[in-house]
């Protein structure tokens, strides 16, 4: 029969089996903190972590925008998001730097055009056949 704690008069709980056999008091170890140690005195909230991280790419010149797309554009950007396992995010950049490309090297030609004493003509008929002939290679 378990013995009365002395000054409430109940009765004490029992001791576990392994602190009977080895006769020490039960202790248990000190928990370790889980995750990242803080940069400050105390961990960064997630609202914190998002500032921090917005403000490391705003540091690298990168800027965030808006835009809406038709829905069949947006099945496409979808799909092609899953099948290379992108965000729509990223596919969305990479389309982006993939047209300014090509704007930028059909502006080069057209100023080499220019350059060589084309009209003014010729120079617009040949970036309106350089973009047309990009848009035609990323339509699905």
């Amino acid at each position: 029969m378990r013995g009365q704690h002395p000054t409430t008069g109940f009765a004490e709980p029992a001791k576990p089996c392994y602190d009977l056999l080895m006769d020490k008091p039960a202790t248990t170890p000190p928990r370790k903190k889980v995750g990242r140690k803080p940069l400050g005195e105390r961990a960064m909230t997630a609202n914190e972590r998002w500032r921090a991280s917005e403000a490391r790419k705003l540091a690298d010149g990168e800027r965030t925008f808006s835009i809406r797309v038709s829905g069949d554009t947006l099945s496409v950007i979808d799909q092609f998001a899953g099948s290379e396992r992108l965000t729509r995010s990223e596919v969305v950049k990479q389309l982006l730097e993939f047209a300014v490309a090509q704007i930028i090297e059909a502006t080069a030609n057209a100023t080499e055009l220019r350059n060589a004493g084309a009209s003014d003509h010729e120079v617009n008929a040949l970036l309106r056949k350089s973009l047309s002939a990009s848009k035609q290679e990323v339509t699905p």
